[in-house]
């Protein structure tokens, strides 16, 4: 879906401060992906939100949609998919030290990383090159969405190359979805500044206001059971 360009987590032809020929264009683009994506039937798309807004979800976007099947899925796992990667990524780590290394690792290949090849060294290509090149990428917002405050990151269409990153400027977020993502974000920057000032009250905030976190109860005992686990210092 991010090959049709992305816009908070959608491809979506709201207005973008362009001319009537191009937002006409846009909304034939769409419905042209559309048409497509549903002749195929492809596990990898959302298709009740597609049907819903018209639209293309991203699959982190999709999640806060289908929030019970989710959380029931997660409580049946032995171990979340974050605690299955980091501790992925801590053995990869460890095997890279090996100088006498030549070979990708299976566990790497396991991990399924394509955006090394599909992100990564396009990005770094990308930099070394005087001509500019597209890629999506997660980066400051800087009025890339309008309606996101500067500081945040999105991730959208970034022209790359050896003069620096350029964001695309898109728009607004689609007026339907804006209260979901800034919820999301504000969650993000609470817990930043939980970390920041070891602070209890700003961690707490970050849980109880996220969109995948049902209650006040919920968000306090999810917290006090990762303290505990993780052994960290809040005050």
């Amino acid at each position: 879906p991010r090959d049709l360009g992305s816009e908070g987590g959608l491809y979506c032809p709201q207005s973008h401060g362009l001319d009537s020929g191009c937002e006409l264009q846009r909304q034939q683009l769409l419905s042209s992906a559309l048409e497509r994506i549903e002749s195929h039937k492809d596990d990898e798309f959302d298709y009740e939100l597609i049907d819903l807004f018209r639209m293309i979800p991203t699959y982190p976007v999709s999640l806060y949609f289908h929030r019970d099947e989710i959380l029931k899925k997660q409580a049946s796992c032995a171990q979340y998919r974050a605690e299955v990667l980091f501790e992925a990524e801590r053995q990869i780590l460890y095997m890279y030290r090996d100088k006498h290394l030549c070979a990708i690792p299976d566990l790497t290949r396991e991990r399924n990383t394509l955006w090394y090849e599909e992100t990564i060294v396009p990005l770094i290509e990308a930099l070394e090159r005087t001509t500019k090149k597209e890629l999506v990428l997660c980066v400051r917002n800087d009025g890339a969405i309008r309606d996101l405050t500067a500081d945040c990151s999105v991730e959208v269409p970034v022209g790359v190359s050896s003069k620096g990153l350029k964001p695309r400027k898109v728009g607004n977020t689609p007026h339907f979805l804006t209260g979901l993502f800034q919820a999301v974000k504000q969650s993000d920057r609470l817990t930043v500044k939980a970390a920041m000032h070891h602070s209890y009250e700003y961690a707490l905030r970050a849980q109880a206001i996220h969109p995948l976190v049902p209650s006040l109860n919920s968000a306090r005992r999810f917290l006090d059971r990762v303290i505990k686990d993780d052994k960290l210092e809040l005050r």
